[in-house]
C-alpha cells in the first residue's frame, strides 16, 4: 500500500536512456535500494580532511567521479574542491581552496573559490569548477600542486553576459556544469541561459532568456 507514486506507475517510454545505449534498469522492487554515508557526518559541519567518517564538509553542492572512481566534491560552504579517493577508508583530502573566499590562482592549497558549485572531469583528468560567486570557471589542472586558472570569464570575478574567448567572456553565477569530450557545457543562473565552451576555450551561447518555450536554441527559453 502506498499513498504516493511508485517506479512501476512510470510509463516506459521507447528511447528514454539518458545518451546511453540502452534505457537504465531501474530496481522498483526496492529490494537493493539502500543509502549510506561514504564522508563526513550527519549534522556535522566542517573543514576536515581525513578518513570518510572523520572528515568534514560545509553544505557540499555538487560532485563528480573520474575514470579510476575518485569523487570530486564542490564543497561549497567551504570555498575548497575536496577529493574523495576510491580507497577502503574513502579518504578525503583538499585540493584546491583555503576555506575561505577569494580569486587567487596558482596552486591549488593557495587559491581562492567563492561558493562553488559544479564540478565536472576532463577527457585527461583535469577538473572544471562553476565558481559561483566569482562569476567565472576555473580550472585545476593534474599536475602536482593541482595548479589553479580560469578558463572562462572575469578573472577578476566582474559578472555579465558576453560570448568570447576565455577570460574576455562574462558569465554570470555559474551553477552546473558538465564536459561532453572536450566540449564543456555551463549553466548560467542570472542571464538563464546555457553555453559550450569549446577546447580553444571560445564561449558560445546557445540557449538564453528567461521562460519555457521550445524551439531552436537561440533565441527561444
Amino acid at each position: 500500500m502506498s499513498d504516493g507514486w511508485e517506479f512501476a506507475d512510470l510509463p516506459k517510454l521507447a528511447g528514454d536512456s539518458f545518451g546511453a545505449g540502452s534505457a537504465p534498469q531501474v530496481d522498483e522492487s526496492r529490494a537493493a535500494s539502500s543509502v549510506s554515508t561514504l564522508a563526513g557526518a550527519s549534522a556535522a559541519e566542517g573543514f576536515v580532511d581525513g578518513k570518510g567518517s572523520q572528515a568534514r564538509f560545509r553544505r557540499p553542492v555538487g560532485i563528480a567521479a573520474d575514470a579510476s572512481g575518485n569523487l570530486y566534491v564542490a564543497d561549497t560552504g567551504n570555498h575548497a574542491i575536496r577529493m574523495i579517493a576510491n580507497d577502503a577508508g574513502h579518504t578525503v583530502t583538499t585540493i584546491a581552496g583555503t576555506g575561505s573566499p577569494g580569486l587567487r590562482r596558482g596552486p591549488g592549497l593557495q587559491a581562492g573559490f567563492k561558493l562553488p558549485y559544479a564540478i565536472a572531469v576532463g577527457p585527461a583528468g583535469e577538473l572544471y569548477v562553476a565558481d559561483f560567486g566569482s562569476n567565472r570557471i576555473v580550472r585545476i589542472d593534474t599536475d602536482s600542486a593541482r595548479t589553479v586558472s580560469v578558463w572562462a570569464g572575469s578573472p577578476n570575478g566582474y559578472a555579465g553576459n558576453l560570448d568570447g574567448l576565455g577570460t574576455a567572456a562574462r558569465l554570470t553565477m555559474p551553477s552546473g556544469i558538465t564536459a561532453v569530450g572536450s566540449d564543456l557545457y555551463v549553466v548560467d543562473a542570472v542571464p538563464t541561459r546555457l553555453c559550450r565552451i569549446d577546447a580553444a576555450q571560445t564561449v558560445v551561447t546557445l540557449v538564453s532568456g528567461p521562460g519555457y518555450l521550445n524551439g531552436p536554441a537561440v533565441p527561444p527559453r
